[in-house]
């Protein structure tokens, strides 16, 4: 690698260097999600009702984003067992 290309790279500890300063992606994160508490504080549950009856898909779709992508019983023993899905074709009347 040249020194040019060195010279132009991230330097991990590099007080006053080049880069991002040390600790603003937590600041930055932090900041977000106060703003993201005032904010539901404010409108939070009219708009979680809103989407819900306008849109629920969105609504199916948030509700499955923040849960667990897989959940366990007691010793990692799966939570679900024995469980049979039948997809039935209903009368159309």
């Amino acid at each position: 690698m040249t020194d040019t290309l060195k010279a132009h790279q991230f330097q991990p500890g590099n007080p006053g260097g080049p880069g991002r300063p040390k600790g603003a992606r937590a600041k930055l994160g932090e900041a977000f999600l106060v703003a993201m508490l005032e904010s539901f504080q404010k409108g939070g549950i009219a708009a979680i009702e809103k989407v819900r009856s306008e849109d629920p898909t969105a609504y199916v779709k948030t509700i499955a984003s923040i849960l667990p992508k897989e959940m366990t019983g007691e010793n990692g023993e799966p939570l679900f067992s024995g469980i049979e899905v039948k997809f039935v074709k209903g009368d159309k009347k």
